[in-house]
């Protein structure tokens, strides 16, 4: 994902705008054909239910174009929201990006499919609260002049009668990636984790048990159904484990002592070993994360979180952290982020 979308995600999951009245008019019986243009048609236009506060919305549509000329969409309005544009997903290498796009082409007698992963439509700014069945009005603008009206209906993610455009995890992977080795630091590489704990996680920040990230994941968790979690979760913990970040220095005096402490602890300091709950070897806890081959410095974040207490999802680790001083914390960051994680079968991921 871009700077920019990444930007306007964060600001989406920490403010609200929130006025008077539900999105969209009063639902009423729903088409196949969600508008028919003089030369396009619009099917299954629809947008999903986003949790309260979030700043940008999306919408997805299939457009068919009846005509023997191409039609190339330029862009899109709606009353209901500040601007629309559009956008582009993609998953190149495992790793997902997002993009601003200029202008799409509809084919002669084709259709293009705005769906998750691909194109869709950025709702940015909502000016009301979204109301699951109402109707939200969408222009789309043609580089001819032309102008087609789009009734789109607000749904959940999960509903059957929507069926199925994604797997869950493909949502996910626009931070995490979809073989689960994030490119960004800020997201945590959710590769071969224990699914136990990608479960707990999501719904720490669902429920309100956890909220140091700004605000993103407690917006993305609300969206996601028991069911898909689990599946999502299963999905991540299934992928092979990633490799240990090779640019780091090891065997100097600050790995040494992060190996240290995480192999032995320091019974002086009142620290217990990591691999007590976190070890690679053995199951540990369902719940405790592996941290071999995380980033650094998402690791280093975390150890601080915990210790100063903004972040709170767990009996020990605020106790724990407490007692690590920041050369700690560094120290553990670095040896573990290149130590290397142990597939299932026992060997190391390179």
């Amino acid at each position: 994902m871009t700077g920019r979308c990444l930007d306007l995600l964060r600001c989406s999951a920490i403010a609200s705008m929130l006025a008077g009245v539900a999105f969209g008019s009063v639902p009423g019986p729903e088409l196949d054909v969600s508008w028919a243009g003089a030369s396009l048609d619009v099917e299954s236009a629809w947008i999903p239910l986003a949790p309260v506060g979030l700043k940008v919305h999306v919408g997805y549509m299939t457009i068919v174009n009846r005509a023997a000329t191409d039609k190339h969409v330029l862009g899109a309005d709606s009353p209901d929201y500040e601007r629309v544009e559009l956008h582009r997903s993609t998953i190149k290498d495992g790793v997902t990006s997002m993009e601003a796009v200029e202008e799409v082409r509809v084919p002669p007698h084709g259709r293009v499919e705005f769906a998750p992963t691909g194109l869709h439509f950025m709702l940015l700014g909502p000016k009301r609260p979204q109301a699951l069945g109402a109707r939200v009005p969408i222009v789309l603008l043609l580089s001819s002049g032309e102008k087609v009206d789009v009734s789109a209906i607000v749904r959940r993610r999960d509903d059957p009668a929507q069926g199925a455009h994604s797997h869950h995890w493909h949502i996910c992977a626009t931070c995490h990636s979809l073989d689960g080795i994030s490119a960004m630091a800020r997201f945590p590489k959710l590769a071969g984790q224990r699914a136990a704990y990608i479960e707990k996680q999501v719904r720490d920040f669902r429920d309100g048990r956890r909220n140091n990230d700004g605000g993103q994941m407690e917006a993305s968790a609300s969206d996601i159904a028991d069911a898909d979690l689990a599946r999502t979760a299963a999905y991540f913990a299934s992928l092979p484990p990633p490799p240990p970040d090779g640019t780091l220095q090891t065997n100097g005096p600050e790995w040494r002592r992060g190996a240290a402490l995480y192999q032995e602890g320091d019974e002086a300091a009142g620290i217990p070993p990591c691999n007590r709950c976190h070890d690679d070897a053995t199951s540990g806890q369902p719940q405790g994360p592996y941290l071999s081959s995380q980033h650094a410095s998402y690791l280093a974040k975390q150890l601080r979180d915990w210790r100063t207490g903004i972040r709170t999802n767990s009996g020990d680790m605020p106790k724990i952290a407490a007692k690590l001083s920041d050369q700690d914390i560094d120290a553990l960051a670095t040896f573990l982020a290149s130590y290397p994680r142990v597939h299932a079968n026992g060997t190391a991921a390179q």
